[in-house]
């Protein structure tokens, strides 16, 4: 029998929360960046969503890129 092969439940649950937490944090990020583009459109814009969606996307890039190098980590 190969020791290596069996997976430590412990390690399983440890990484299963790193994992969940990594989301978590994915979700806030890209939520505070929407919350930010809508109320930088209620104060300088005139009716367009362009904060929004410059926040957005802005938000979806940093998270991604927070969660890469949080996984490059993870995986050494």
């Amino acid at each position: 029998m190969d020791n290596k092969k069996e997976k430590d439940p412990k390690k399983q649950l440890k990484n299963a929360v790193v994992l969940t937490g990594i989301a978590f944090q994915m979700g806030i990020t890209i939520y505070l960046f929407i919350m930010l583009g809508k109320w930088l459109d209620s104060k300088f814009s005139d009716g367009g969503k362009l904060f929004l969606i410059i926040g957005t996307l802005l938000g979806v890039a940093i998270s991604l890129y927070v969660v890469l190098q949080q996984l490059k980590k993870f995986n050494n």
